[in-house]
């Protein structure tokens, strides 16, 4: 780093007075971590008929909500090069942007008015207007802050952080400590490695104190935006202790989430975000709250806050998408364009002929069931984001005006994209896909240090999640910048290249066996020569214009069957590569909700196939893993097995009330609420199952908060459980379910007597009067 940087800047947050940002740097020299306050009300932009625009104007201009309105030329779209007049419109203070915005909307009835850059943060738009960045070398004066590197170089130095933990203890026995009653009490704290303890306003005054004397960087916290900071301002309120008395930021906060938690279905899953609660000068990293923490640490954090002008504490809790949409706002805004508010751009009508054609994924071939040798696995490196650079696929240039006749066409649709200028999306990316590939290239380096081949894979795992996201936001009805056309282009490339590989491995010597979109697995035919897969990578790469790696050959590699229909799975198999390494993909360990007694069998049963060769070798062993099977079933038998690796890990779904059959997880969902600690769909409840013939939610499973470690589980139920993870690994070898319950004596299912607990007057007297009981 330039000799001429005396400080980091650490972050961006909004001031309290709503008018103003305060900057966060840390001195180089002392470690001492400074606030500056600058002025910034960024304004937004309303676009409008000349009329309207006229009539807004005037009703703005005495408006309460209002600092100053003024007339301004902007380029409203990625479509259009000239620039439109607009109103520029200046919040009297910074968090009343979107409550204005939705006041001028319902202004222009939600239709005259299109509103641009109204949910860009303060701290995100300061970034961008100052050539600034999160994490960035500066040299501090009395001036501006000066940037001595741009966030794109990839060796740099992250500053050192000070990071502590921290915990809360309620009173309890240690099992009960991290489940508050309504009325709870602190008991103790853990800060570091100091531990709090005494009254509790004293307890709580003696916190703050110590987190001011330790003054870290990062607190870090396993559930913090769920429970330890949430139940601490919960606490202090009681005690009636001001926020200026208890204030774990650099400055106080009001005893308040930064956002509220919501659930919400992505992909098909439902997932919850728990509140965030934020830290001023400070960053607050929950484990439990971050989706990427686990991946990627905090170097993969860092380097993405340094390239998305994002907060790391909005980095840790928000999906990779966020960054990538961060991304290529900075880069609409760097070519002038603002950024719209609500996307309005509809998807155009087609014909049903059309639309199949259209509409399908990428190249998925269906793997033969069984274990085969001598296989071969190549896969391309980021396909779908290199397509989108080489092919210049974004929403503006795709079937643009100026290139009617560009020789980019999408295979079998016929969309053209532009060959007069690179996109906005190939301009986002190709940085991205250039690190991603540096990174890669020294981590193949001889001699690096172990430390440093782990700090670049994270950073490497960083950008692979950003990537990814890339590619599935096109097809995102609410992406900004997405496009619907965009995304079946992609495929309809991807779909040919996978043929095109294919088809030339073939032409070489090999026999295709497998594919999933990006990755191809081939063996050598018998009896002929095999080709070098090396070379054939490189040839491919070339011809292609898209890199294309070689995996390594496997020793052995097991395709699996669907347990339904018998036919392989794409994305389920196991395999062990020449090197030694296995790949794991769709069995109960690459799950969380799977059991530790079902992880423990596959880390077992693996460890014996391993250890063949071949093909033939595998299929000599599998008596063996059945035997280990044998003795799992039989120690589970003798209800010997540790409860704690018999939890079960459960997605919710759905909320407790609407469940409308009585299953395990109901058990432990109403165990739970009647704590008082109900979980909201996308989060997890732990158990153990006790009776699973019980109507009663009391004694059928048991949640883990209230374990005691005496209880019995249910033999049969986990019997099953361990068969069907059995039967996950050994299925190709003619091992099921039904095979292994009579091998094991596993008992039929009792008949269930109608759902109500003895002890609950409620379901008694609901049962009497022959109503359905209410889950």
């Amino acid at each position: 780093m330039s000799v001429e940087a005396d400080a980091w800047l650490l972050d961006i947050t909004e001031h309290p007075d709503g008018r103003s940002v305060d900057l966060w740097t840390k001195d180089r020299q002392t470690d001492r971590v400074s606030r500056r306050s600058e002025p910034f009300r960024p304004p937004f932009y309303v676009l409008g008929s000349r009329s309207d625009l006229v009539d807004l104007e005037r009703q703005l201009s005495s408006h309460p909500e209002v600092d100053s309105v003024a007339s301004s030329h902007q380029r409203p779209s990625l479509f259009e090069e000239r620039r439109r007049r607009m109103l520029s419109v200046v919040p009297a203070r910074n968090p009343l942007r979107r409550q204005l915005a939705r006041t001028i909307d319902a202004i222009g009835e939600f239709h005259r008015f299109t509103l641009y850059d109204v949910d860009l943060t303060p701290p995100q738009l300061y970034h961008l207007t100052h050539d600034l960045y999160p994490f960035a070398p500066v040299r501090a004066g009395a001036g501006p802050l000066v940037v001595i590197e741009p966030p794109e170089v990839l060796e740099y130095d992250a500053p050192p952080m000070r990071i502590v933990p921290l915990e809360i203890r309620f009173d309890g026995t240690p099992r009960r400590q991290r489940i508050p009653s309504a009325e709870a009490r602190i008991r103790s704290v853990r800060i570091g490695e100091t531990i709090l303890e005494g009254p509790e306003p004293d307890l709580l005054r003696a916190l703050a104190a110590e987190v001011a004397r330790v003054d870290p960087d990062v607190i870090r916290t396993d559930g913090g935006d769920s429970l330890d900071l949430p139940w601490i301002y919960r606490r202090a309120e009681a005690a009636g202790l001001s926020a200026s008395e208890i204030a774990l930021g650099r400055i106080p906060v009001p005893f308040r989430p930064e956002r509220e938690g919501r659930s919400y279905t992505t992909y098909g899953r439902v997932v919850h975000q728990a509140a965030s609660f934020d830290l001023p000068g400070r960053f607050h990293i929950d484990r439990e709250n971050s989706f990427l923490f686990e991946d990627t640490d905090f170097d993969g954090l860092i380097d993405a806050a340094r390239l998305s002008r994002l907060s790391l504490q909005t980095i840790a809790r928000q999906s990779p998408g966020t960054c990538f949409t961060a991304m290529e706002i900075a880069q609409a805004l760097q070519l002038g364009v603002r950024v719209p508010w609500k996307k309005n751009r509809p998807e155009r009508f087609r014909s049903g002929a059309h639309l199949v054609l259209a509409d399908r994924g990428g190249a998925i071939l269906q793997p033969p069931v069984g274990v085969h040798d001598r296989v071969e696995e190549f896969d391309f490196v980021s396909l779908f984001p290199q397509i989108m650079i080489t092919k210049n696929l974004s929403a503006e240039t795709l079937d643009c005006r100026c290139c009617p006749e560009s020789p980019r066409i999408a295979p079998g649709l016929g969309y053209r994209s532009c060959s007069r200028r690179v996109g906005l999306i190939p301009r986002t990316l190709h940085p991205l896909v250039r690190r991603r590939l540096a990174y890669k290239a020294t981590m193949r380096r001889r001699g690096i240090p172990a430390n440093e081949r782990a700090r670049l894979a994270r950073r490497v795992k960083m950008l692979k999640w950003i990537l990814v996201t890339a590619f599935g936001y096109q097809g995102y009805r609410n992406a900004r910048f997405g496009r619907i056309e965009c995304h079946e282009a992609i495929n309809a490339y991807a779909r040919e290249v996978m043929a095109d590989l294919s088809h030339a491995g073939e032409e070489i010597g090999y026999r295709t066996l497998h594919g999933i979109v990006d990755s191809l697995w081939v063996q050598p035919r018998r009896g002929e020569t095999e080709p070098d897969p090396e070379a054939f990578a490189e040839r491919m790469s070339e011809r292609l214009e898209l890199p294309l790696s070689y995996e390594g050959r496997y020793r052995w590699i097991v395709f699996l069957p669907a347990t339904t229909h018998g036919f392989g799975v794409p994305n389920r198999y196991y395999g062990r590569y020449v090197s030694g390494a296995f790949k794991l993909r769709g069995i109960g360990g690459r799950r969380h909700d799977t059991t530790a007694l079902v992880r423990r069998f596959e880390t077992e049963a693996l460890q014996m196939l391993g250890e063949a060769s071949d093909a033939p070798g595998v299929r000599a062993r599998v008596p063996r893993a059945l035997a280990r099977a044998d003795r799992f079933a039989a120690r589970l038998r003798e209800g010997a097995w540790p409860l704690e690796e018999l939890l079960i890990t459960h997605h919710i779904g759905t909320a407790l009330e609407a469940h409308r059959s009585f299953r395990d997880e109901t058990s432990a969902l109403r165990q739970l609420a009647a704590l008082g600690l109900a979980r909201a769909p996308g989060e997890s409840v732990r158990y153990v199952i006790l009776d699973r013939s019980s109507r009663s939610w009391r004694d059928r499973a048991r949640v883990a908060e209230t374990m005691t470690g005496e209880e019995r589980y249910d033999v049969g139920a986990y019997l099953e459980i361990l068969a069907r993870g059995v039967e996950t690994l050994l299925a190709p070898f003619g091992i099921d379910r039904a095979t292994l319950r009579v091998r094991w004596g596993i008992p039929a299912e009792r008949e269930r007597s109608p759902y109500a607990s003895g002890s609950d007057p409620d379901q008694q007297l609901l049962a009497s009067q022959g109503g359905s009981p209410t889950f």
